[in-house]
C-alpha cells in the first residue's frame, strides 16, 4: 500500500532539496553530493590571441565552466554567451549552478574563442586561457574571508 507523504518529508527521503522542483538554475541536482556551488561570471580583461596562433584582432570570448571529478565520468558543463569582437568582455551572465559530489573535485573555466558560432559542427573554438581550482580551496577561502585572524599587536 502506498503512503502519502508531505513534499518536505519526500525531498528529504529523496535527498532533493525541495525547492528543487521546477527550478531551471538546480536542474540535474541530485542532492547525493557535498553541496551546490554557485557561480557568477562577470568579465575577463585583456584577452588576446597567443603569438604563434597566427590570428589577429579580438576574440569573440565564451566560458565553459565545468566541474571535474575523478569518480563521475562524466562532467557537469556550462557555457556562457558569446560576446563578439571584444578583449574585455562582460557577461554579467545569470548564476551558474554545479553539484558538487566531493571536495576533491575541480572547478575548471576555460575562455575560448567562438569566432563562428553557427552551429556545434562548424564552431572554430580557440583556446584563450584556463583557470582551475580545488572547490577545497574555495571553501577555505570563504571561511577566511569569514573568519579573518585579527593580526597580532606588538
Amino acid at each position: 500500500m502506498a503512503r502519502l507523504r508531505r513534499p518536505l518529508q519526500q525531498a528529504r527521503l529523496a535527498r532533493l532539496p525541495s525547492f528543487a522542483e521546477g527550478s531551471k538554475e538546480l536542474a540535474g541536482v541530485t542532492g547525493r553530493g557535498v553541496g551546490v556551488l554557485t557561480l557568477w561570471i562577470n568579465g575577463a580583461t585583456r584577452l588576446a590571441y597567443s603569438v604563434g596562433s597566427g590570428l589577429h584582432g579580438k576574440p569573440s570570448p565564451a566560458v565553459k565552466a565545468r566541474i571535474r571529478s575523478d569518480r563521475q565520468a562524466a562532467r557537469q558543463e556550462k557555457i556562457t554567451a558569446t560576446i563578439p569582437r571584444e578583449s574585455n568582455p562582460k557577461w554579467n551572465a545569470p548564476p551558474i549552478t554545479f553539484e558538487v559530489n566531493s571536495m576533491m573535485d575541480v572547478l575548471q573555466l576555460d575562455v575560448l574563442d567562438w569566432a563562428n558560432p553557427r552551429g556545434e559542427e562548424h564552431i572554430n573554438q580557440h583556446f584563450l586561457g584556463r583557470a582551475q581550482i580545488q572547490i577545497k580551496r574555495i571553501i577555505e577561502g570563504l571561511h577566511r574571508s569569514k573568519n579573518p585572524t585579527k593580526p597580532s599587536v606588538t
